[in-house]
């Protein structure tokens, strides 16, 4: 793969990145997305060690709908970021809140409120995956 990759024209690498991911014009087409991770990694130098199990669990909650959005690019070539409502602006929108929370309030309610987030993540992604 190295060796094609490197005989490859960029033109052709282009073309090829087009085909698969659409015309895109932002500066992070076709790459991985690290933020959850770089974020809830961010938050558990934050909460206590018994909260760390549930970020890992809200970690696999949301890397699911990752993984779905790649598996319906590669099965039905449709990339769709955006759930419903829900994009990744609202992603970002609710970070803001959730760091302006924890300013205010500290980190007890965010540890409370973690379990929960992950059983609606759970059960979005059984609505999102029944649907499709």
């Amino acid at each position: 793969m190295q060796r094609e990759m490197e005989s490859a024209s960029l033109a052709e690498v282009t073309d090829w990145s087009t085909c698969v991911y659409g015309k895109q014009e932002f500066a992070g087409a076709g790459k991985t997305n690290t933020g959850l991770l770089s974020i809830l990694i961010g938050y558990s130098f934050l909460l206590p060690q018994d909260a760390v199990f549930n970020l890992i669990l809200l970690l696999c909650v949301f890397s699911a709908f990752m993984f779905h959005v790649f598996l319906m690019l590669a099965a039905a070539e449709e990339f769709k970021v955006s759930f419903s409502v829900f994009g990744p602006t609202e992603l970002r929108l609710a970070l803001i809140i959730i760091n302006g929370l924890l300013a205010r309030f500290g980190v007890w309610p965010l540890k409370g409120a973690l379990p929960y987030v992950a059983v609606c993540g759970t059960v979005a992604f059984a609505l999102l995956a029944y649907r499709a």
